[in-house]
């Protein structure tokens, strides 16, 4: 009965000596900025404008035509939410508000635990831990394909995705 209150001092600095640790372990990853969220998604559209972390960058005139993907991508998965959102408005289908409420949880969860935790305790934002959250963001970019009705119109939309997909490979 009386160890835990004994040894509870050295509790704080057991955490201590954890955190000082984990922080030499991970001092080469950087705090992220909001434009780390932009790259992650660029990342899952095209590819991204780094190679292999932080030190090789490659050329914006390289990546001008699949960049495009990035804005593609981003404009189905907007549209796609709206009008899932509206649908659920206009009609008394609400489930399918519902529907895209866990796709959006396991897209934003973990990339915004780990921003925030990169500012609380150590930088740990990097994305390549967060490549398990590009699927939710693919199946809201075919959602945004799908909301279309029109045939001619999804297949338009399918052709420039492979189109600008052709410049990142």
């Amino acid at each position: 009965g009386l160890a835990p209150i004994v040894f509870s001092p050295w509790l704080f600095i057991l955490l201590k000596d954890i955190r000082n640790i984990m922080s030499s372990y991970l001092e080469w990853i950087k705090k992220p900025t909001l434009n780390s969220i932009i790259e992650t998604f660029q990342t899952f559209s095209y590819g991204g404008s780094r190679y292999g972390g932080e030190d090789v960058w490659i050329p914006k005139e390289c990546l001008s035509k699949s960049s495009n993907l990035f804005y593609v991508f981003s404009i189905l998965v907007i549209w796609g939410l709206a009008m899932q959102i509206k649908k659920g408005k206009t009609t008394s289908d609400i489930n399918s508000v519902y529907k895209i409420s866990p796709l959006l949880s396991w897209l934003c969860i973990p990339i915004i635990g780990s921003f925030v935790t990169s500012y609380i305790f150590s930088p740990i934002y990097l994305i390549r831990h967060l490549i398990f959250v590009s699927p939710p963001f693919y199946i809201l970019v075919g959602n945004g394909i799908d909301v279309f009705r029109k045939k001619i119109v999804k297949t338009l939309i399918i052709i420039s995705i492979v189109f600008f997909s052709i410049f990142s490979l």
